[in-house]
């Protein structure tokens, strides 16, 4: 941990994981009072982020600038990846108001207003029954057993007419 000037901090460009030390969200220190101690006995600070980001600083693979630089870099290469940036979305339908899109709040169908004339004229409108399908399937299956059934019936007339020589003959 460093103090830094404020004007130092514009240089700096502060690391995406910048942790408050007086307030601390996890635990930063050992023991756990010292980071908030400090920043009460010096005033805020700024720290480095959390200690597996600057592993290569304390063991001066970087210095000072080369660590700035990098961390420059992430920044410049992936400034929404370290912001919180909450995703909702919304589709609704033309006969439903009061509609608001909420990634937290899911029971929100209580509150839509509903509009079932608009929503039946347009329910009506999509929905209009196809019937060329259902024909053409039709007339699928009558092609295919018309043969079949002339042949059978062909077959039946001359058994029967076979059948009433044979009884003539006898």
């Amino acid at each position: 941990m460093h103090s830094i000037a404020p004007s130092s901090l514009s240089r700096a460009g502060r690391s995406p994981w910048t942790i408050s030390p007086s307030k601390p969200a996890q635990e930063i220190s050992t023991p756990k009072d010292f980071a908030p101690d400090l920043a009460e006995l010096i005033g805020p600070y700024y720290t480095q982020g959390m200690p597996e980001d600057t592993n290569a600083l304390k063991d001066t693979m970087f210095s000072d600038d080369d660590y700035v630089s990098q961390v420059a870099l992430v920044q410049e290469e992936a400034p929404w990846s370290f912001g919180y940036n909450p995703y909702a979305a919304g589709a609704y339908h033309q006969w439903l108001a009061n509609t608001k899109p909420s990634n937290l709040i899911k029971d929100l169908l209580l509150y839509y207003r509903l509009d079932p004339a608009l929503r039946a004229q347009k329910v009506a409108e999509w929905n209009k029954p196809i019937v060329w399908p259902v024909v053409a399937i039709a007339l699928v299956l009558i092609a295919a057993i018309a043969p079949a059934i002339v042949a059978w019936r062909r077959r039946e007339r001359e058994t029967a007419a076979r059948t009433l020589a044979a009884r003539g003959a006898g």
